[in-house]
């Protein structure tokens, strides 16, 4: 019965070093719980875990904004597609206007492009020509 209960404590001594990385010792009547247990390990994996949150977030939305502008780009034709070819260098972001006032931007570069204000006006000079 004694060769069987060193053989528990031998195999729970194994375990504690294997799992908890803590040996237990020979002396069981002074058993001592580790300072690090299994659970604040566990807790620690969490943390670090809810830590990556930010920057994975960050990068899959980085990863969309480029999605976003080569669907975009796929749909240009004639001009619009030249367009891009020469601007494309210089788009970093689908749109987020606080990076660098937005000039780095899909969005504002192509408003900037396509609805300038030269244009506008153009556009409205031939709406009241048409009326």
């Amino acid at each position: 019965m004694a060769a069987e209960r060193n053989y528990i404590r031998e195999d729970l001594r194994t375990f504690g070093n294997i799992m908890l990385g803590h040996d237990i010792g020979n002396d069981w009547n002074a058993l001592v719980p580790p300072a690090d247990t299994i659970f604040g390990r566990i807790n620690q994996v969490e943390t670090r875990v809810g830590n990556l949150a930010g920057p994975v977030n960050r990068a899959a939305k980085g990863a969309n904004q480029i999605d976003k502008i080569r669907k975009a780009a796929a749909c240009m034709r004639g001009e619009a597609a030249d367009w891009y070819e020469n601007k494309r260098g210089e788009i970093q972001r689908w749109e987020e206007d606080t990076h660098n006032h937005g000039n780095n931007n899909f969005t504002k570069i192509l408003k900037d492009h396509y609805a300038s204000d030269i244009r506008k006006n153009q556009w409205i000079r031939e709406l009241q020509t048409i009326r």
